[in-house]
């Protein structure tokens, strides 16, 4: 299943997902017109995933029902109006238009299925651009 999450999304989870699932996290900034990828976090159990990203996906939950303990309960899953806390990025993530991909496989009868992939595009633009900063 393919969720692109633009500020909100809703997602049906049939099975629960635990460490027998993994997920990755991929980060693109739009250079020159072109995704150049800036962060690659590959295949983490999904239980350790959400515990390195715990403050990202606390600030996600608030915005909806989005799950903060691993392992997932099968339900309804729903994002509404959702902008993401600047002041959670790395500071080392360079400002412009950025691209977040999520991905979480489960192995299912031996094989890896994937159960969703999401994406996210945000606009980050640095303090001295004028107006209100978008980082901390």
């Amino acid at each position: 299943m393919r969720t692109i999450c633009r500020r909100g999304c809703q997602i049906t989870i049939d099975q629960p997902l635990n460490d027998t699932c993994t997920a990755s996290i991929e980060v693109y900034n739009l250079n020159n017109g072109d995704w150049q990828q800036t962060v690659n976090q590959t295949q983490n159990p999904l239980c350790g995933f959400m515990n390195e990203y715990s403050a990202i996906i606390s600030d996600l939950a608030q915005y909806g029902n989005f799950p903060t303990k691993c392992p997932i309960q099968p339900g309804e899953v729903e994002i509404r109006r959702y902008y993401p806390n600047k002041c959670l990025l790395p500071r080392a993530m360079p400002d412009g238009q950025l691209m977040f991909q999520i991905n979480i496989k489960c192995e299912y009868d031996g094989e890896m299925v994937t159960v969703l992939e999401a994406e996210l595009e945000e606009r980050v633009v640095p303090a001295s651009s004028g107006g209100t900063p978008s980082r901390c």
